[in-house]
């Protein structure tokens, strides 16, 4: 699991997502204090610019510390403590902090991962972020989550289907557009190869009354959003 320097989810949130989580990574300036966290990360990894600029921060370089790095440490990785926690500074420009995170994990071999912090607040970043989804869908099954959705990627050419409670409230949208052939059963606004392009006609908010919920992907890609609240009141605990 990823955490992003967005805005922190609920503590509900985060402990429900590391859970099952086999390893923990905190992006940047991502979840301090961490003892506020559910549990520290394994890791922090980024540019540090967010870290630098903050006062409390206690960075400190540190060649002989165990930071994995996965075959081989890269030019331009600095293992480092982080308030005392393992860390990888990599200053380079060119890639997010989120893309350093997911690269360090591809490099670890890890297969599948969760980005939290990674909506909300600037609308570039969480713009960037969710184009992750489709950025490294050939080399890892990746899902953004927040408080409110569960966010995935649904490749071309797949069908798919979830038993999602009737009432449960979902959206999809083009990743790369057109979309072709695109079906929905079980939803209350069915389609039937559909196209759907940015700027067309719109598959938003829509509810699932005839479970499972079964979506069928001709050519291109689609992000898949479920809302987690099945009405305006309920919050996580």
């Amino acid at each position: 699991m990823v955490l992003c320097d967005g805005p922190a989810p609920p503590y509900a949130v985060l402990a429900h997502w590391l859970e099952d989580a086999d390893c923990f990574v905190c992006a940047d300036a991502a979840g301090r204090p961490y003892d506020r966290l559910p549990r520290p990360p394994d890791l922090v990894i980024g540019d540090f610019d967010s870290l630098h600029r903050d006062p409390s921060a206690s960075i400190i370089e540190a060649p002989d510390a165990h930071v994995p790095t996965g075959d081989d440490q890269n030019v331009g990785e600095h293992p480092a403590l982080v308030d005392g926690l393992p860390a990888l500074h990599v200053p380079e420009q060119e890639s997010t902090d989120s893309e350093k995170a997911l690269l360090w994990a591809l490099k670890n071999f890890y297969a599948e991962g969760v980005l939290l912090g990674a909506t909300g607040a600037r609308i570039d970043h969480s713009f960037f972020n969710v184009s992750l989804l489709e950025r490294f869908a050939t080399r890892m099954a990746l899902c953004i989550a927040d408080e409110y959705s569960v966010n995935i990627r649904l490749a071309p050419h797949s069908y798919t289907h979830w038993e999602l409670p009737t009432g449960t409230g979902f959206s999809v949208v083009p990743l790369s557009s057109p979309v072709q052939e695109v079906s929905l059963d079980g939803a209350a606004y069915p389609l039937h190869d559909a196209p759907l392009a940015p700027g067309g006609p719109n598959a938003v908010s829509n509810r699932v009354v005839d479970p499972p919920l079964r979506v069928r992907v001709g050519d291109g890609s689609l992000l898949l959003s479920v809302s987690l609240l099945r009405d305006r009141d309920r919050r996580w605990d």
